[in-house]
């Protein structure tokens, strides 16, 4: 059980969710001294952004779905982008496939 799946036994909605999972990250990312302020702004943002994905997803997805953030370099993405479409897949489908292939992974 997920912490989101906790809070939603005790009655909290999907927003609620966020808020309280978001000013916990804030706490955390606040005080590490070497990030730069504009950074933290970044990395809380990316955070909240995964975050919410998660939490408003459909019922469908699985619990252990994780959600990876990684800064990919524009021309990283751009290949990523023509390899997905030349195959007709999802930027995400295509994504899962590579990392599986790669890392010969179930």
């Amino acid at each position: 059980m997920t912490a989101i799946d906790r809070l939603r036994e005790q009655g909290q909605k999907s927003g609620e969710i966020v808020d309280e999972l978001v000013t916990a990250y804030c706490s955390r990312i606040g005080s590490r001294a070497e990030l730069s302020d504009e950074s933290k702004a970044e990395q809380v943002r990316q955070f909240a952004s995964n975050l919410a994905s998660f939490v408003y997803r459909s019922r469908k997805t699985s619990a252990e779905d994780i959600l990876i953030s990684v800064p990919v370099p524009t021309r990283l993405y751009d290949q990523l982008r023509k390899a997905a479409k030349a195959a007709k897949l999802s930027e995400s489908t295509w994504t899962i496939q590579a990392i599986r292939n790669r890392l010969g992974a179930p």
